[in-house]
């Protein structure tokens, strides 16, 4: 058996024909190689072809345990890597693989703060505050 988590199920449709069978997490993987699945090159193609709507910029607001704060931009049009840039000099970002950080995307509300705020990251690059 295979381990399996899945939210497929939530899909109005799928680029498989076939439906995978959990039992409590599980799925059987067969004898013969593959996963049992057939890809549907039409579902495919659609996918492929499909114009999504333009996404807005939005603030990735990230919290230190030492309370620090860091807003980032990100454009889906024009950023293609985010990269966590901090001010190594400020001693404000915990530099330690066990620094809990908690991360929360900031979508435009319309409110002054997302605006004043993603003005000041286009200025400054990047905000770091404690």
């Amino acid at each position: 058996t295979f381990h399996f988590v899945t939210t497929t199920e939530i899909y109005q449709s799928d680029v498989v024909k076939e439906r995978l069978n959990p039992v409590n997490g599980f799925v059987r993987v067969p004898e013969a190689p593959g996963l049992g699945l057939t890809l549907d090159r039409e579902a495919l193609e659609r996918l492929e072809n499909l114009e999504l709507p333009a996404q807005a910029p939005w603030i990735i607001k990230s919290r230190f345990a030492n309370g620090s704060m860091m807003y980032n931009r990100y454009d889906p049009a024009n950023t293609r890597h985010f990269m966590v840039r901090p001010d190594w000099r400020g001693g404000l970002v915990p530099m330690s693989y066990d620094a809990p950080i908690e991360t929360e995307y900031w979508d435009n509300d319309g409110t002054p703060a997302f605006r004043e705020m993603l003005e000041r990251i286009e200025q400054e690059g990047m905000v770091l505050e404690k």
